[in-house]
């Protein structure tokens, strides 16, 4: 965009992502597609955030009560909770952005600016445990009896619980950077931001954080993904080569039942990382994008593009988080059953 496009724009950005704007000429379908994906993520956004909120509630009760016995089902558990987390922020930035009266908001900037940072910090501890999920997986289906027992429920407790304080660790300087307080004026009471002369400086390390975090977990969970498909491919021309020679000594109910366990968790794993995959794309694409194009940021010249993108890309986050219970009911045999028994008890 030129600066002499930029005369033929007259737009006033609100917080809420909303765009007034006069539009004349040659950039009206320019301004027309900004504000589309807006509205599609003011709309469709509160549709998933509130499926994957129930969704992911269904999967921690499901979770508790098949006892956490293993590994996987442990991550999984904590996956659904860092899950439910982000998306309760994201709720509260979407709430306070987009439909909170204007009597109350007072100053709207205030609450996102403290918001988005909890959304962003429990966005990459399910980021980082899907990776971990994938990559643990991978390990144990490549090399079975080197990593059969590394991966035990303690161990896997501990990284969760490292990744967790990693997360909180990084966050912590703008948490300390910038804060929310309070200003009473001739009657009026408002809510303003507080920052510190050191916050731009942390801004720049959290960027590179958002940068840096998910092309790692991108690159481990696509590798991941490559494994376990060729592990199920393989798997599935041993298996039939098997039945049609006759070799297998195993009854066939005892060898499909055999099979099932061994390749649901694999399932399982394989479509939760591939959800992340691509839906963690919009996310690097606009970093990218960033790093490329300075002016492609906040108040810079591609602000509005930038702002509506970035709406779009929250909404495919929210649509990875909320889609893991449909994952579990399709191919995890062991969790469809306990879902509904609990679902016939109710």
């Amino acid at each position: 965009m030129c600066e002499m496009e930029l005369i033929n724009i007259s737009a006033e950005i609100h917080l809420q992502g909303n765009l007034s704007v006069t539009v004349y000429d040659d950039n009206f379908f320019r301004i027309l597609s900004i504000k589309a994906l807006i509205m599609v993520g003011i709309v469709i956004q509160p549709v998933f955030i509130f499926i994957g909120v129930v969704g992911n509630l269904i999967n921690i009760v499901v979770f508790l009560k098949m006892r956490l016995v293993d590994s996987i089902t442990l991550c999984f558990f904590f996956l659904s909770c860092s899950d439910l987390l982000s998306l309760l922020f994201l709720f509260a930035l979407r709430f306070t952005t987009d439909f909170m009266p204007e009597d109350v908001r007072m100053d709207g900037l205030t609450i996102a600016y403290v918001i988005v940072f909890y959304y962003l910090m429990l966005y990459d501890v399910s980021q980082m445990l899907t990776s971990y999920i994938a990559l643990q997986k991978c390990c144990c289906v490549a090399l079975p009896f080197t990593f059969k027992s590394t991966f035990t429920r303690l161990r896997s407790s501990l990284v969760v619980a490292c990744i967790a304080v990693s997360a909180m660790i990084m966050y912590l300087p703008i948490f300390t950077a910038q804060g929310i307080q309070v200003i009473s004026d001739n009657a009026t009471t408002r809510l303003t931001l507080w920052t510190t002369s050191s916050r731009s400086d942390v801004i720049l390390v959290i960027n590179f954080w958002g940068l840096l975090l998910p092309s790692v977990c991108q690159i481990l969970v696509v590798a991941s993904l490559i494994v376990l498909a060729s592990s199920l491919r393989s798997s599935s021309h041993f298996h039939k080569s098997i039945s049609q020679k006759g070799d297998d000594k195993v009854a066939p109910e005892r060898r499909a039942t055999k099979r099932g366990k061994e390749t649901q968790a694999v399932y399982v794993t394989s479509f939760v990382a591939l959800i992340y995959v691509l839906c963690n794309t919009p996310r690097l694409m606009i970093s990218y994008a960033s790093l490329i194009e300075p002016e492609f940021n906040l108040f810079k010249l591609y602000t509005e593009i930038y702002i509506a993108l970035n709406i779009f890309r929250n909404t495919i986050e929210a649509i990875n988080t909320s889609l893991n219970i449909f994952v579990f009911l399709k191919f995890n045999r062991k969790y469809r059953r306990t879902f509904f028994v609990l679902r016939w008890r109710q």
